[in-house]
């Protein structure tokens, strides 16, 4: 009873000392008067402290100079100069009014430092005049080295207006474009070197293109952004791949660190290359420690580059411990959980991708979309997907949807993937998509401990290609070890298009070494070897409610439970996620293990196919299984609906339609289609 009264009068004085600090803060703010004051300033002094928010407007005024006053005031860029706040600032108590104050640094240049010291200023806004067609923001153009940091800035409200001209050709057709350049919370565009550090952003910000929480744009000049936070809306109206919109930066053509950020903001454009932390990264870039969280969303006709941490990477990008949770919704392709399209060196560790859904075109991955042409090294370790739909938009030319990486093309390629798991309960493609990866075509490809748990279903009427680790690998080499997959596989495939049946072959593959993978006892049927490839291994078929708890330790003997797995009531999850995934991300224990969810049924499907994939291979063959198909909750799709568990090791599966090969190469659980049975 002592105890439980020395507890309730603490919680009373902390209260009451709670209380007066918030009015405190709210009665020792500055507020705008409406009118600025410049009198602070003066060429001597190099350090420059605000205590009203007369001054921190006169600040703009002094940025910006009068060219028509008589006589004319100079513009004043700061340089070697630091101006700090000496108190919080209350420009606007409604951001939203017609008549709220605006801040006007209308083309100024800041070559400065800038100290918020800790102090916040509330409710600023800028709007650029009407057709101003240069960089806008608090900063609309930076030079030098230039700092912001210690600051906060809420309720924070930047607009540029966006300038549109119409021109009419001589058959008397109109055309309407849009004019804009950087838009962003703090710099439109950075013509040197910027550090921000500890700066918060609290706001909505919008504008055509080169769109950032903090800087819309910036040259080949390093930026490092440390322990800052982005929290509103972030919108880009530009139509084209241009677009490029960040919640941290829009674009950058120079080497950029992002260190233990956040952001979370919901993100729209109508173009592409548009991410969580930056939207398009032009050199090398790190980003580590960084959590995004909000929706992203591009709706136009060229919306593809979108991830949850990086849109299109162009240099060497380092990701480490990062997050997204959201959902993405994309028109355009390549589309990922951490980064959507990507030309370079990849490396990615320690990341988490939790939401509801990500769409996109075709080139669809929970952590990394596509890699067009790269012929350098992709590594993925201690990776984790929780998604509950990867969707591809229906088209039978999209290939490559796969849990973790979604479509990698380059004859040098080398892949690694390590302690990579994806949950995904529907995991939707149209052709080449696999639970891991979709699609790959390269020199070797390594898989140590990745786990797929999920439904495929592959919506596409005319070819289907998928399996439930690999969908389609074209590789001089594929190690996986320590791997398993439960999932099933659906089919749409019109029986018109021969794919009610299928050979499983290894397409334009050398060798195959499987040792110790794992996949469902309903599938071990439609596994077999074609005649003319190196497999070494076959994946342990058991079932599934036998891949749970103790009877995991029991059953799946090759896993080291002891150094790299850890038994759970769900599913294996190795050792190091573990320690990544908070407890309310953790996946439900499967249900319905004593029942026959796994038991065959009956059925029968027969066919041969022959003809020439891209890698000129070719195959034939014919057979027909038996088996009782198992009752599930897979999606409805607008075409017949077939089905087929695919599962196990090394095969691919070559479904002719026009002549033309589809290969599905199946890690884990090789493929094969079985047409449901009206």
């Amino acid at each position: 009873m002592k105890k439980l009264l020395v507890c309730i009068l603490s919680l009373v004085m902390v209260l009451s000392l709670m209380a007066p600090l918030a009015v405190s803060a709210d009665e020792t703010a500055s507020k705008y008067s409406g009118t600025p004051d410049t009198s602070w300033y003066n060429t001597t002094d190099t350090t420059f402290t605000l205590t009203t928010a007369d001054q921190f407007m006169g600040f703009a005024k002094l940025l910006k100079g009068d060219s028509t006053a008589d006589p004319a005031v100079a513009a004043v860029t700061f340089e070697g100069v630091t101006v700090k706040l000496g108190a919080d600032m209350i420009i606007n108590e409604d951001v939203t009014a017609e008549t709220a104050y605006i801040w006007d640094a209308t083309g100024s240049t800041f070559k400065g430092i800038f100290d918020g010291d800790g102090k916040a200023v509330t409710g600023l806004k800028a709007v650029s005049p009407e057709g101003f067609t240069n960089n806008y923001g608090i900063f609309p153009t930076t030079a030098g080295t230039v700092t912001v940091k210690n600051v906060t800035f809420d309720q924070l409200l930047i607009t540029a207006t966006i300038k549109t001209v119409e021109t009419t050709d001589d058959a008397g057709k109109t055309t309407t474009s849009y004019v804009s350049a950087g838009t962003a919370g703090l710099i439109g565009y950075a013509n040197g070197a910027v550090n921000l550090e500890n700066v918060t952003v609290k706001g909505d910000i919008s504008g055509l293109q080169n769109v950032g929480g903090l800087i819309g744009g910036a040259g080949r000049v390093a930026v490092s952004v440390k322990n800052c936070t982005v929290e509103g809306t972030i919108t880009g109206f530009h139509k084209g791949n241009q677009a490029q919109v960040g919640g941290l930066l829009g674009n950058t053509f120079g080497e950029l660190t992002v260190e233990g950020c956040i952001v979370k903001a919901d993100i729209a454009t109508k173009g592409g290359r548009t991410a969580g932390v930056c939207g398009f990264p032009n050199s090398t870039v790190t980003v580590t420690d960084t959590t995004v969280e909000g929706t992203i969303t591009a709706d136009g006709s060229y919306s593809g580059a979108v991830g949850g941490i990086l849109g299109q990477s162009v240099g060497a990008t380092t990701i480490d411990n990062c997050s997204y949770t959201g959902s993405i919704n994309v028109t355009g392709e390549g589309v990922g959980g951490i980064v959507g399209w990507y030309h370079n060196t990849m490396t990615v560790s320690n990341v988490v991708v939790v939401g509801d859904l990500i769409k996109g075109y075709r080139a669809l991955g929970g952590v990394l979309g596509y890699n067009n042409g790269s012929d350098k090294e992709i590594k993925v370790e201690n990776a984790y997907v929780n998604v509950a739909e990867l969707n591809a938009r229906k088209d039978e030319k999209n290939p490559g949807v796969g849990g973790i990486l979604g479509r990698a093309t380059n004859a040098n390629l080398v892949i690694t993937l390590s302690d990579c798991m994806a949950v995904v309960k529907n995991l939707v493609g149209v052709l080449e998509d696999g639970g891991i990866i979709g699609s790959v075509q390269g020199k070797t490809l390594t898989m140590e401990r990745c786990a797929f748990v999920g439904d495929i279903i592959e919506a596409n009427e005319s070819v289907a290609a998928a399996a439930t680790l690999v969908g389609v690998a074209k590789m001089e080499t594929v190690t996986m070890t320590d791997c398993y997959s439960i999932a099933l596989i659906y089919f749409a495939a019109a029986e018109e298009a021969g794919t009610d049946a299928a050979v499983i072959h290894m397409g334009e593959m050398t060798k195959l070494t499987v040792t110790d993978c794992y996949m469902i006892e309903a599938f071990t049927e439609y596994f077999t070897y074609a005649d003319d490839f190196n497999v070494t291994g076959t994946p342990n078929a058991i079932e599934h409610k036998n891949m749970v708890g103790d009877a995991a330790v029991t059953n799946m003997t090759g896993l080291d439970f002891t150094n790299e797995w850890v038994k759970t009531d769900y599913y294996p999850i190795q050792k190091d996620l573990i320690a990544m995934i908070a407890d309310d991300l953790m996946p439900e224990a499967p249900e319905g293990l004593d029942d026959s969810t796994t038991t065959p049924g009956e059925g029968e499907g027969e066919g041969e196919g022959e003809g020439e994939g891209e890698g000129e291979g070719e195959s034939e063959g014919e057979g027909e299984s038996e088996t009782n198909a198992p009752e599930t909750n897979a999606p409805e799709t607008n075409a017949t609906t077939t089905t087929a568990p695919v599962d196990e090791e090394s095969g691919c599966a070559s479904t002719v339609l026009g002549g033309v090969s589809a290969i599905i190469m199946a890690a884990g659980a090789a493929m094969f289609l079985k047409k449901k049975e009206d």
